[in-house]
């Protein structure tokens, strides 16, 4: 396999398709399910950009006896690619530019090799040998710093079907905020025409000094969910112009992060805005976005605001 340029449109912009994804390597030598999802998705993405960064454990600096020499760079970074090759060797070579490996620490590794990338995916947890790329943190660390969108893909096992490019059940989460917006039109404009897009907002009860504000509230609330689902999803579709009929809507009662993460346990795919912001303060996708990269449930997409130069 050898390097790919990402070529240009006509107005010198990267398409997204051209622009590839960046999918963090942990050294295993089986496909990962992060490789297995970028595969089914290279017709929306493009293709793959496979990263590896590896650096020294820290008992190697120990003194001697109680510490084992550390072996030369050279010989780490010969270790390190091999392990990256065999990662990708199953793959389809015209879909996959060579990897990227070297001494660094995983997150901020990523976060710069991806800042030209269309996406940014990972794994929720890893299990190399090379034992540079602890993907919990380095999940948490992504989702905190990347100024591209971010897949965090947990572990499903071999023993599920393989992510295909066919229909996908794909939840967005909404809160009333532009972060909320940007998932939306992420969703949108990053889906096939077969795709099933739901739009879900949740709210609860803040909690008043008796029964009576709960009957009070429900219905101020709820209506307030609403007319924040109504809007988001009409100024998004008209923006991008398509019907607003192409999102399902469903309201709910109940915590953002429970919702969203039963929302989650039936969807292909489930996207949220990096942060949440909103007058209404039931609705905290800042807290609900921590929550479900925590330990997703499926392949979860943080999309960072357009608006804010950071990402954030």
């Amino acid at each position: 396999m050898t390097p790919q340029d990402s070529p240009e449109t006509a107005t010198g912009e990267s398409t997204d398709a051209q622009r590839g994804m960046v999918v963090g390597l942990d050294g295993t030598p089986d496909v990962s399910s992060a490789l297995r999802w970028a595969e089914a998705h290279t017709d929306l993405f493009g293709p793959i950009r496979p990263v590896l960064a590896w650096h020294y454990p820290a008992y190697v600096w120990l003194p001697q006896p109680l510490g084992p020499a550390a072996p030369p760079a050279a010989t780490m970074q010969a270790a390190a690619e091999s392990a990256a090759h065999t990662c990708i060797e199953r793959l389809d070579s015209t879909q996959v530019i060579e990897p990227i490996v070297a001494e660094s620490d995983a997150g901020p590794f990523l976060v710069e090799v991806s800042a030209d990338a269309a996406l940014l995916v990972v794994g929720a947890r890893g299990l190399g040998v090379v034992r540079s790329f602890l993907l919990g943190s380095v999940g948490r660390y992504c989702a905190d710093h990347t100024t591209v969108p971010l897949v965090i893909v947990p572990e499903l096992g071999d023993a599920l079907e393989p992510y295909g490019p066919g229909s996908r059940d794909i939840a967005v989460g909404i809160d009333g905020s532009e972060h909320a917006e940007d998932a939306l039109r992420w969703a949108l404009v990053n889906s096939r025409t077969e795709d099933v897009i739901t739009a879900h907002i949740a709210w609860h009860y803040l909690g008043g000094l008796g029964y009576e504000s709960y009957a009070i509230e429900a219905p101020v609330l709820e209506n307030a969910a609403v007319d924040a689902l109504t809007q988001t999803v009409k100024r998004i579709t008209s923006e991008l112009g398509v019907s607003a009929g192409r999102v399902r809507q469903r309201v709910e009662c109940g915590d953002p992060r429970s919702v969203l993460r039963s929302v989650a346990s039936e969807a292909d795919l489930l996207v949220v805005g990096q942060r949440g912001r909103t007058g209404l303060p039931h609705l905290l996708l800042g807290s609900t976005t921590t929550s479900l990269t925590h330990q997703p449930v499926c392949p979860t997409a943080i999309i960072p605001s357009r608006s804010d130069p950071d990402g954030g």
